[in-house]
């Protein structure tokens, strides 16, 4: 036997190959399939957390209720009146929108009467006899409704008092909103004037009234002034009455002192007497001839009444150059002259054609 060399190559031990590393290995999978492990479990972790901490929410049935308030559409399920109140929206909540994002859903809008009842305190405010108005509406089952109203209201004019007006004078039309009387308070017209205060306040309660002694139109017409029958002066308007329902017409207004008048004797007409006296809104020119009506006919109480309508008897004379210039200044204001005669003076045609017709009013027959 012979003995083993070192340098035999046959006899020597052959050296073991190094194993190669997998592809999954060089793509760095271990760390990969580590991270995956780990964030499983934490996934895991977090659900179990989100389930224990907020409980599951009952699904709630949905009721439906008509906006329009009527008897309601058959299978709809009435809601009690207090999920009503829960469902309702605050009128003084909030409301947010996202922008930029598409959505059907559809905010809802404030309930109508909690929003109008903020409306309704403007009229105790700077609103004073400001435009007011009144409607109504229906309801249908399915939700929609109809309604209409009037805008129309009291307070058409700044401090003269304008009341709505119900467009219709012993029984004929005027085609106004709001109305002005002026009254030829003369001795022959006694008898008649109750009647004309009464159908005013009934069509249009409270507006103007102007007393004024006579029914002409004269030239060279005074600067005439109005004074309340309720002012501070109390016995002002007594002694107007008294001094022209006693035949004299005294010109109390240019004289150097007050004719004197004895405040015990029977009051004139005194059941008419009281009435103006009392009613607010009346005014009264002292006397300065019959020939001046046209003052009472643009007072500035009037000024804003769109109706100006003239109860007379028109037997004074009326003036055409003054007549077309009275009838000028209504124009401007944009008011229109109705008059209405107790009978048909001699004067009657000449105010119908220069100061009626001009203006776009017309003749009032009683009824």
């Amino acid at each position: 036997m012979h003995p083993v060399s070192d340098s035999d190559p046959e006899q020597s031990p052959r050296p073991v190959a190094a194993a190669r590393p997998s592809i999954w290995k060089k793509l760095g999978g271990g760390s990969l399939s580590i991270s995956i492990l780990v964030h499983a479990i934490l996934l895991a972790i977090g659900v179990v957390w989100i389930f224990q901490i907020i409980p599951a929410q009952k699904k709630q049935e949905i009721d439906f209720m008509p906006k329009g308030g009527g008897g309601g559409s058959p299978g709809v399920k009435e809601v009690s009146n207090k999920k009503q109140r829960a469902t309702m929206t605050n009128p003084n909540m909030p409301r947010m929108a996202a922008k930029g994002v598409a959505s059907s859903f559809t905010l809802p809008e404030p309930d109508a009467a909690a929003a109008m009842s903020s409306v309704g305190s403007l009229s105790s405010g700077g609103l004073s006899g400001g435009l007011g108005g009144s409607g109504s509406g229906g309801g249908r089952g399915d939700g929609s409704g109809t309604g209409f109203g009037s805008g129309m209201g009291p307070g058409l004019g700044g401090g003269g008092g304008m009341k709505p007006f119900a467009g219709v004078m012993f029984g004929n039309p005027v085609k106004a909103r709001t109305i002005g009387v002026v009254l030829d308070v003369s001795g022959s017209m006694t008898p008649h004037l109750a009647k004309v205060i009464k159908e005013l306040d009934r069509v249009a309660e409270g507006s103007p009234l102007i007393l004024h002694v006579g029914c002409g139109i004269g030239p060279g017409r005074p600067e005439g002034r109005t004074y309340s029958t309720v002012d501070m002066d109390k016995d002002r308007f007594e002694r107007f009455w008294r001094l022209n329902h006693n035949g004299k017409n005294i010109t109390v207004s240019k004289g150097s002192g007050r004719e004197k008048v004895d405040l015990n004797e029977p009051m004139p007409a005194e059941s008419l007497y009281r009435i103006l006296a009392a009613r607010k809104n009346t005014y009264f020119i002292e006397f300065d001839g019959v020939q001046y009506a046209g003052n009472a006919l643009l007072s500035k109480e009037l000024k804003d009444a769109e109706a100006v309508y003239w109860f007379a008897d028109f037997q004074d004379k009326v003036d055409e150059k003054e007549a077309e210039d009275v009838a000028r200044r209504l124009k401007a204001k944009k008011q229109k002259l109705f008059m209405h005669a107790s009978v048909e003076g001699k004067s009657f045609s000449s105010v119908r054609d220069l100061l009626v017709n001009p203006t776009g009013g017309t003749v009032i027959s009683a009824k």
